[in-house]
């Protein structure tokens, strides 16, 4: 499951109702199958930032790998930076929500898109790493574009974590198989781990026989062999 924070916006004098109307609208929009998504409420722009600050005490309080600002009304940039801040290193969706129409087709706006015309570069001059998105009048939400940022959020966090094993630099003197390994730590985080031919040698005789079974039985069953095939090169080919 791809974990994921919101916590919406909106400005202390916007009646408060609209405000979570929008706010439990957008949340159950973006709560996607394989998103756990943790709301972390309303921030409103009150003076002493009681509504920020307890914000970042539930943000505090859980894992994730993406922060979806949620921007249902005009707000000074102020309140958000407040709390944007402490997450400043968490990849972040700035998500500006739009207005609606009355059924006499009259349009309202609790301004929410100047909002996110005043925070965007803001953002950018502070370094964020965040993509923008906006809702439309009478357009569908851009679920799309937010599930894909969200999976790539995701991705980004698995792979500060990730090992890839080389065996023969620059195996076969192919450009192709080289690697930099300053490179992929600092842009993607994976460690790469070099190991030799000799210990994959050693090491086919400790394989899980019931592991190694399974993978030949799936060739068998999948593979089309359009010659005969002796099962120890299939084996050895597994292992």
């Amino acid at each position: 499951m791809k974990k994921v924070a919101f916590v919406a916006f909106g400005e202390v004098n916007t009646p408060i109702e609209k405000l979570w109307e929008k706010h439990d609208t957008a949340l159950k929009a973006i709560s996607f199958d394989d998103c756990e998504v943790f709301d972390s409420g309303l921030v409103i722009d009150d003076a002493k930032y009681e509504t920020a600050d307890a914000a970042i005490a539930k943000l505090q309080s859980k894992p994730f790998e993406v922060l979806v600002l949620c921007v249902c009304g005009w707000i000074p940039t102020h309140a958000v930076i407040r709390v944007t801040d402490e997450f400043r290193h968490v990849p972040m969706l700035l998500w500006g929500l739009c207005g609606w129409r009355e059924k006499n087709g009259k349009i309202v706006t609790t301004a929410e898109q100047a909002g996110t015309t005043a925070l965007r570069p803001t953002l950018q001059e502070l370094g964020y790493n965040f993509k923008y998105v906006y809702n439309m009048i009478d357009h569908e939400m851009p679920l799309t574009e937010i599930h894909n940022y969200i999976t790539a959020a995701s991705a980004v966090k698995k792979l500060r974590r990730m090992r890839v094993g080389t065996m023969g630099y620059r195996d076969m003197l192919l450009y192709g198989t080289q690697y930099e390994g300053f490179s992929l730590r600092r842009d993607l985080g994976v460690e790469v781990e070099p190991y030799e031919m000799l210990e994959m040698v050693r090491a086919l005789d400790t394989l899980d026989e019931a592991i190694v079974q399974e993978e030949i039985d799936y060739i068998k069953k999948n593979w089309v062999l359009e010659k005969p095939c002796d099962p120890s090169i299939i084996e050895k080919g597994v292992r």
